[in-house]
This record gives structure tokens, sequence and C-alpha cells, in this order.
């Protein structure tokens, strides 16, 4: 438990150092430089449970080294205390360590990373392991392997079995312009990683299922054991995309197919029937269990550019069946078709789009839903100091539920215009903005009254120049708003900014003041940013913010929260 403050000393120490020794000894052709620093914060409150650890810290390192501008090797190390505060073996690791080399046909991976293949199989998701790709001539090849999770004992919002990703793609084309690529990808839990429980029975986890301090919440929630389940994935994909018309037209489009077991615990499938069906290949990278799923997803997207007019339509369909354990987020079960539009001239540009979107795509559920959103946005530069946006949007969700208590056909719409006045540098009022929005949504289902609000907001911002190192901002907002059958009711917020320059430029120090109330429920809040040079490289940024929420019908709802950070950084 001891090695993580040795190794934030040691990094800092290393990083303190490094610098003076790259500028001592000066290798002709090797250039060194990056950045080193902490972080530190400090955090308090009083009248409810704490959100964050009482205080955590965190070392960062990220040196470059450049041999004669043919290799390039980046360095990312990130050393954080946060995984003690929150039980470090209940949460997955903040820490990261990573080293980038790149060279001209050619780069690589070792330790933390992310790399995208294509948005339906691989993105957005961190590996801990080792990748690369290459290129020569027209040829493309990458892969990758790593854990992108570790064991983590809790429920369903927690709870996680170790996972391993390997993959990779073999592409023909510059992926910039005209390209198309094969995309292979395997995903598989560890089923011992984590113990498995012996029944089905709802037990009470020693471990609460939290992302919070264990102290600041009750020791004991009821879990289902089986919540939590070790998965394997495969996918096969084909990616590409082509320029026309230089470039006129561009066309991009993916399919993928996917194999999915969500409990790898279940039996394996002896039928020779079944297994028949299934391509010896795909057999040989997955094993099929009892309650297993093949589905298959596809986008294709064109875009249209013929000056002044950019048009773009994209084409979506992602089975119910189709998981990417090798994405951060997919929505499965949908198909949708979005369109828009833009003109762009000098004073004034003209954005329209529009979208539609369903689920149930096999039938097997008992009513679909649709999402339907239509918007428009116009930008207009009226003169040399005045320029005006207007902004409208439709947002529609309906189903074919056939009973009052599942059907829903609710609507929103967004009126909006935002008018920005520019002065003058020099004088005392240096420029101002009115913005003005008006929302209104409801239900035609009369179930729903409650749903019903409309609302009206008008926020005022003035920046003013009291001296050439001191500037003001002071801003009002106003929001008049019902819900359902009730009153209408006022928010007001008001608020201050200041900023100040010091020692011509070394120290700027920013102060913001807001306050806000509704009904009988209030709101203060106060932030001081300070930032000062120490030297050409060294820099330290001091950040101070302060909350106070009081409810005059009920003081125990009375809380207020406090926040000190303190960063330093230095180039080298």
């Amino acid at each position: 438990m001891r090695r993580v403050p040795v190794l934030l000393l040691l990094l800092m120490v290393a990083g303190m150092l490094t610098p003076s020794y790259a500028e001592a000894q000066t290798i002709p052709g090797v250039t060194f430089g990056g950045q080193v620093g902490t972080y530190g914060e400090f955090y308090g409150v009083n009248g409810t449970d704490r959100r964050r650890p009482p205080a955590s810290a965190r070392l960062f390192l990220r040196p470059t080294l450049s041999v004669y501008d043919k290799l390039t090797i980046n360095f990312d190390f990130l050393l954080s205390t946060e995984n003690r505060a929150f039980q470090s073996s209940a949460r997955q690791s903040m820490n990261q360590y990573a080293i980038h080399p790149e060279w001209a046909w050619g780069a690589a991976h070792i330790g933390d990373y992310r790399d995208t293949y294509s948005p339906m199989t691989l993105a957005g998701v961190r590996v801990r392991g080792a990748g690369f790709a290459v290129w020569r001539g027209p040829l493309r090849f990458a892969a990758l392997g790593g854990k992108t999770q570790r064991a983590v004992p809790g429920g369903a919002t927690t709870g996680r079995f170790e996972r391993n990703l390997f993959g990779g793609m073999i592409g023909v084309g510059d992926p910039t312009r005209s390209s198309i690529g094969l995309i292979v990808l395997r995903a598989r839990d560890a089923v011992d990683s984590r113990a498995l429980p012996e029944d089905s029975v709802p037990i009470i986890d020693p471990q609460p299922d939290t992302v919070f301090v264990e102290d600041t919440l009750q020791v004991g929630v009821t879990s289902n054991p089986f919540a939590v389940t070790p998965q394997e994935n495969l996918i096969i994909g084909l990616a590409g995309n082509i320029e026309l018309f230089q470039r006129a037209l561009s066309l991009r489009g993916e399919i993928a197919g996917a194999a999915y077991t969500r409990d790898m615990r279940t039996d394996e499938i002896e039928s020779e029937d079944v297994l028949d069906r299934i391509p010896g290949l795909v057999r040989w990278m997955y094993t099929p269990r009892v309650g297993s799923t093949v589905d298959y997803a596809y986008t294709l997207e064109a875009t249209a550019r013929i000056a002044p007019l950019t048009a773009t339509a994209t084409f979506r369909n992602i089975g119910p069946g189709y998981v990417s354990l090798g994405v951060a987020s997919m929505q499965s079960d949908l198909r949708s078709m979005q369109v828009s539009t833009s003109l762009r001239f000098r004073r004034w540009n003209l954005r329209l789009e529009g979208s539609q979107q369903h689920d149930n795509l096999i039938g097997q559920k008992v009513f679909t839903t649709k999402r339907t959103r239509v918007g428009a946005a116009l930008a207009l530069r009226a003169s040399r100091f005045w320029n005006a946006t207007f902004r409208t949007n439709f947002a529609g969700l309906n189903n074919d539920a056939p009973d009052p208590e599942h059907w829903i056909a609710y609507r929103s719409w967004i009126f909006g215009t935002n008018q920005a006045l520019v002065i003058s540098r020099d004088k005392l009022f240096r420029s101002a903005s009115v913005a003005y929005t008006y929302r209104t949504t409801g239900d035609e289902n009369t179930a729903r009254v409650q749903s019903e609000s409309a609302s009206h907001t008008l926020n005022v911002r003035v920046l003013m120049n009291l001296t050439a190192d001191l500037s003001l901002t002071p801003s009002v907002g106003l929001v008049r708003s019902r819900f359902g059958e009730q009153a209408w009711a006022m928010r007001e917020t008001y608020a201050l900014g200041a900023q100040l320059r010091l020692l011509r430029g070394k120290w700027t120090t920013s102060l913001a003041l807001g306050s806000s109330q509704v009904n009988q429920t209030g709101s203060l809040q106060g932030t001081v940013t300070s930032r000062y040079q120490l030297t050409r490289r060294d820099a330290v940024t001091l950040v101070a913010r302060a909350s106070d929420y009081a409810n005059s019908l009920d003081v125990e709802q009375d809380f207020q929260e406090y926040m000190v950070t303190v960063r330093w950084a230095h180039r080298f």
C-alpha cells in the first residue's frame, strides 16, 4: 500500500532532474521535451454525504523524445492516490503507464492507450497491453491485445470480471481518402477472476455497490449474485471509404457481424445441426453456448460538397443482438436515418438537420418506439459590431403501445436567439450579449399531464474593462417556468466575474461569484482561480471553490461544499 507514494516521489524527482540532464547533455539530432507536474485536491462537505475523497493527489509525466525527426517516442505516466481513497480493489485503476513510439511508416503503443478501428468494432475503450499499426505503400496492418478491465467485486453497477481483448485489421488504401479494411476482434472475460455464486438467491453484499467512499454509506445492500456475468464476444467487420470527383462526394460504409455470449458459464451447444451452420473459422475462435446470439450492424454515409453547400446523409442499422465489447457505448436494436445540410457565405450561414430512428427491428417487443428530431440554425454577421444567431429544434418520442399506461406521444419545441454586440477593445464597455430561449414540452397522453412544461430563459452578460489589467463581467439570468398544473415559478441568477493581471501578465487571478434563487431554495457559489508563472517553464495554479445550498423550509437539506486544487506544471 506504500508503493504509490514512493512511486509518486521517484517520478517527481525524475521529472525534475531529467530536464536538467537533457539541457546539459546535448546530442546532435536528438531533442527532448515534454511536461511534468502534480495535482492535489482537498475536498470537504457539511450536511450531506461526500462524493469525493477528502484528499487526493496525482502526478503526471509526459516526456517526448525525437531522434533526427525519424523517430518520436511519447511517454505518458499518471499516478493517482484516488485508487486507495476509493478502495482500489473495488474500482478500475486510474493509474496510466504508456509509451507511444511513432515513425514514418508506423506507430506502436505499450501500456494504457485507446485505439479506433471503426465506430462499430473498436472505439473509446482503454486497453492495457500493446498494439501497433504499420503502413507500407497501399497496405495497412494493425493489431492489439491487452486487458480492458480488471476484476472488481460488486453488483451490476460496479462489479466486473477481468476482460481481455485481442484483434487486428488488414487494409488497403489511404484512410483519409479511399480505403477498405477487414477487422477481427475477440473479447473474453476470465471466468475464474471472480468468485462464482453458489445459487441465485439474493444476498447481502459486504461491499456496497457504489463509487462513494465506504464510510459515507450504510454497510450491506441487497445484491443479485448473477447480475454480473463473464462475457465473450467475436466481431468480424469490413469498413471502407471512397472519395470521388475530387472529393466533392465522399462515401463511407461499415458492416460487422457479432457473436455474443452474456454468460460463459452456460453449457456449450452440442447439436450438430446447429454447429454445422456455423463457419469453422468462427467455431475455432468462438465457443457457441446456450443463449449466445449472432447479429449484424451496418452504416452507410454520403457527403456532398458543392460550395457553398455541404450535405450529409447517414443510414444506420444495428440489430438487437449486435454487441461489441470493444466500443465504449452503443445502443442496439436501432435503425436510423439522419440528414444535415449547411450553407456558408461570408456574412451568414444556415444549417438544417433532421433524424428519425426506431427500435423493434425484428418485432420481438410489444410496441415500437420512434424518435424524431428536426432543427435549424441561422448565424448572421449583421455588421462589424453585431452578430446574431437564431435556432429552433423539435424533438418527438412516440410509440404504438396499445394501452394508455405505456403509450407515449411526447414532443418538445425550442426557440432561441443570441445577440452579441462588440463595442470596442479600448472603451469601458467592451462587449455585451443577450440570449433568450423558449422551451415547451408535453405529451398527448392525458395520463402524463404532469410532464408538460414551458419555460422562458433570459441571460444578459456585459464585459467591462476597468483598466488595462482589470476586467469585470456582470451577468443576470432569469428563468420563468411551469411544470404540469403548477403555478409559474421564477429562478433568478446573478453572477459577477473579475480578472486581474499583474507583474506583466505573469500572475493572473480570476473571481467568479454566483447566486441563484428559486422558490425557497437558494445557492451561492464562489470560485477563485490564480495562476502564477514562476519561471519560463514553471507555472502554479490554485483553484478554490465553495458552494452553499439552503432550503428555507427544510434546514436538513442545507449543505456546504468546499474544494481546493493546486497544480504545478513544468515544461522541458
